[in-house]
């Protein structure tokens, strides 16, 4: 497998203008992006995600309900943000969210919510994280694609004692860090099929597309 070095600017701009052509709506093409780069910089395969769940992106309506969400096999990469939102504004009820895709992309907005005295506790069939101001505490057997259920809780109270067994809050901030320094060691084929992606965007003249078009990105950073 070849690889190549690019740096986090790079995967998050690219992985927005492929997203946007994937037809997803202004803001979460931003916000997908930004998971996606979330969990690459952790080592958790937001780049493989996001290619696995193009065919996915726009699948099916979402369908609401109470505490639920049927996602009707649509990725978390566009489902997360309104299953945390509606955790956050159903304080203490789980939400459980029905036939969804890499439930981590959902773990990844949860993380950007968490802070002093608000946690998240994040699960489905092959793992569970605990978010918290401190970070994200993983344990996770599977990061496949795979249709899943997702249950995911908040709290403004004490969060649950620390996941045993699995991957450290301390450990994934490590590998963000290492990854900031030395940047990203993408597979280089999943790095072209991202920027073919991207490519196929449309540029009107229009304010949005004027704002990112133009962006440029080293490869050597």
């Amino acid at each position: 497998m070849s690889v190549t070095r690019a740096s986090l600017n790079e995967l998050q701009v690219t992985a927005q203008k492929a997203l946007e052509g994937a037809g997803v709506a202004p803001g979460l093409d931003r916000d997908g992006a930004r998971a996606v780069v979330w969990l690459e910089s952790r080592g958790l395969g937001g780049l493989a995600m996001l290619l696995n769940d193009f065919p996915h992106i726009g699948q099916g309506p979402l369908n609401c309900k109470d505490a639920s969400v049927l996602a009707n096999g649509r990725s978390c990469l566009v489902v997360g943000p309104l299953a945390v939102d509606l955790a956050v504004a159903r304080l203490d009820q789980p939400i459980t969210v029905e036939d969804c895709r890499s439930p981590l992309a959902a773990v990844a907005y949860a993380a950007g919510l968490a802070q002093s005295g608000r946690w998240f506790s994040v699960s489905w069939p092959d793992g569970e994280a605990l978010v918290t101001g401190r970070g994200v505490d993983l344990k996770c057997s599977d990061s496949s694609s795979d249709l899943c259920q997702l249950v995911i809780r908040t709290g403004t109270s004490a969060p649950p004692p620390p996941l045993e067994g699995g991957v450290s809050a301390e450990n994934l901030e490590a590998r963000h860090v290492q990854s900031v320094n030395d940047g990203l060691m993408l597979d280089s084929a999943s790095r072209d099929r991202l920027r073919q992606a991207a490519n196929r965007v449309l540029v009107p003249a229009s304010e949005r597309s004027r704002s990112g078009a133009g962006a440029e990105v080293d490869d050597n950073e």
